[in-house]
C-alpha cells in the first residue's frame, strides 16, 4: 500500500527480508553455494550436496534447485523493488517526513544495481572474457512481457546509472550529513544506517563495478571517497 510513507518503509523492509532468505544472501550467496564454487571448502564428504557445486555439476538435482531458487527469488525481490520505484518516482514529496523519501528512493535504486550486478557475475561471462555476452534481463519495470537479455557491459552501465540516481538521493544520508545542519526528523527510521544500503555502501559498490569493468581510475576515485570520509 503506497498511500502513506509507512507503506514505502514496509515495502523496502520487505525487499531486505527477501534478500536475507537462505537461498540468497542469508546463505547461498554468502557462505553456501558461491563459497563452494570458489573452492573455499576442502575435505567435503561425498554425501555433502555442495560437492556438486564445487565440481560445477549444475545438472545435479540439488545444485539445480539452488540455482533456480537464486534466480527466482532475486527477480522476485527486483519486481518488488521496481514496484516501489515506480510509485516513489511519482509520489508526492509532502507525504514523507524529512529526508525519508530521499533515503528510501536512494536505497531502492542502489539495491536494484546491486542485485543485477550479482546476477550478471553469476550468469554471465566475466567482463574481461566477454563483455558482449548476453547474460540476464535488466529489469526496470514490472512486466509480464519477455525482457531481452542485456550484455555484461550493458548490465554494468545500467547498474552504474541506477547508482548515480541513488547517490544523488543519498547525499543527505545521516552517515554523511552530520555537519550539514539537517536535524534527525525521524530518528526511529534513520538509526542504524550502517546496516542499510547507505551512501558509502553505494560508493563501494561503484568501486567494485568499475574495477570489474577494468576502469581503474574510476574505481579508485569511488573507493577514495569512502577511505577519506573522516579526513
Amino acid at each position: 500500500n503506497y498511500a502513506s510513507e509507512q507503506g514505502y518503509k514496509d515495502a523496502l523492509t520487505g525487499v531486505y527480508l527477501l534478500m536475507a532468505n537462505e537461498s540468497l544472501y542469508g546463505k547461498e550467496l554468502t557462505f553456501g553455494m558461491t563459497d563452494a564454487m570458489a573452492q573455499y571448502y576442502t575435505g567435503m564428504r561425498s554425501n555433502n550436496t555442495y560437492t556438486y557445486d564445487a565440481a560445477f555439476d549444475y545438472d545435479n538435482t540439488e545444485c539445480e534447485s539452488r540455482i533456480n531458487s537464486i534466480w527466482s527469488n532475486m527477480y522476485t525481490a527486483l519486481a518488488n523493488l521496481n514496484e516501489l520505484i515506480k510509485h516513489i518516482d511519482q509520489s508526492d514529496a509532502s507525504m514523507f517526513t524529512g529526508r525519508n523519501r530521499n533515503l528510501i528512493r536512494g536505497e531502492a535504486y542502489a539495491l536494484r544495481a546491486f542485485m543485477h550486478f550479482d546476477l550478471a557475475r553469476l550468469w554471465g561471462s566475466s567482463y574481461v572474457a566477454d563483455k558482449n555476452d548476453k547474460c540476464i534481463p535488466y529489469m526496470k519495470h514490472v512486466t509480464a512481457d519477455i525482457t531481452p537479455l542485456s550484455t555484461v557491459e550493458e548490465v554494468i552501465n545500467l547498474a552504474l546509472a541506477d547508482l548515480e540516481v541513488a547517490q544523488t538521493e543519498l547525499r543527505c544520508d545521516p552517515v554523511i550529513a552530520t555537519n550539514q545542519g539537517m536535524p534527525d526528523m525521524d530518528e526511529g527510521y534513520e538509526h542504524d544506517r550502517t546496516f542499510k544500503m547507505n551512501y558509502y555502501a553505494t560508493k563501494l559498490l561503484e568501486a567494485r563495478m568499475q574495477l570489474y569493468a577494468g576502469r581503474y581510475s574510476e574505481a579508485l576515485s569511488a573507493a577514495k571517497e569512502v577511505i577519506n570520509q573522516n579526513t
